[in-house]
């Protein structure tokens, strides 16, 4: 229930934001999860194609939330491995797009 109520106000606050301030909130969210899994060498620029991978990924897998798709990039990126099993054929699809868009 708690996680419930949780999703339910974010969508409420999101209702409400012009998009410019769901970008801005959604960048803030990025880095404050970059922060959390201490990578260092994440510039703005990647910052930015980031959040590009994200908008791709919700194209083709709705289903994922904004959490578990940055946490998805960042781990194929920088660790070399998949963060969670999702179906059968997505992780190699997000992941031809991660290596398609993303350039280090």
């Amino acid at each position: 229930k708690f996680k419930r109520n949780i999703k339910r106000g974010v969508e409420r606050i999101f209702s409400v934001l012009t998009d410019e301030e769901k970008d801005e909130l959604k960048e803030f969210m990025l880095k404050q999860i970059i922060k959390e899994t201490r990578i260092k060498d994440v510039g703005e620029n990647n910052i930015k194609n980031i959040m590009n991978i994200i908008n791709e990924i919700y194209k083709i897998y709705p289903n994922i939330t904004f959490y578990d798709s940055i946490k998805t990039i960042l781990s194929h990126v920088y660790r070399h491995k998949n963060y969670k099993t999702l179906p059968p054929g997505m992780n190699e699809k997000i992941n031809a797009i991660i290596d398609k868009k993303f350039k280090k």
